[in-house]
């Protein structure tokens, strides 16, 4: 969704060679602010230790640089959180992720969640083989399986079987429970 979007533009840039990629997981201003900190002191771009004038100390370079730079900010749940601490002049790009419809900063950009055929078709369009495997739904007599039966017993069998039907020696696996748990 939203988040897959923004790295797959940060990936973009970063294979450009922009000279400043950085990606913030935005939750809550605080994690705002020590995040952006924390990238001002592994750039180098500040040796300060409290994370307030590191994270300025990033702004002010970031506001003073020329070229194509791209910050992200992920996952922002109150717009509130990012005042003060976005980066502005030519050249530099914010992309901030929300599911929060109350935002107003820039262009909002809806991204709708793929219902599973049209992840399958996205897939297929990208040249990938698809092979879906559905546990169905657990009755009494599998009251007794817990997670480890299907990560380590139907799992198994089923990477056994894309292999086998696909003919490919290697496979890469996407999951997610869509379950009650």
């Amino acid at each position: 969704g939203k988040s897959q979007l923004a790295s797959a533009f940060a990936q973009e840039a970063e294979e450009a060679r922009w000279p400043f990629v950085g990606w913030v997981s935005a939750e809550s201003r605080t994690q705002v602010v020590s995040q952006l900190a924390d990238i001002a002191l592994t750039s180098g771009v500040s040796k300060e230790t409290e994370p307030e004038k590191a994270a300025k100390a990033l702004l002010v370079w970031l506001n003073g640089q020329s070229g194509d730079r791209l910050l992200v900010f992920d996952n922002v749940e109150r717009q509130d959180d990012l005042e003060g601490w976005l980066p502005r002049g030519p050249g530099m790009r914010v992309i901030v992720t929300s599911t929060a419809h109350t935002l107003t900063l820039g262009t909002p950009v809806p991204v709708e969640v793929y219902s599973p055929d049209q992840a399958v078709e996205f897939l297929l369009d990208q040249g990938y083989d698809v092979f879906l495997v559905d546990w169905g739904e657990p009755g009494d007599e599998d009251a007794d399986m817990g997670l480890d039966n299907y990560v380590c017993d139907e799992l198994t069998w089923a990477i056994r079987e894309t292999r086998r039907v696909s003919g490919a020696k290697e496979i890469s696996i996407v999951g997610w429970c869509i379950g009650a748990a």
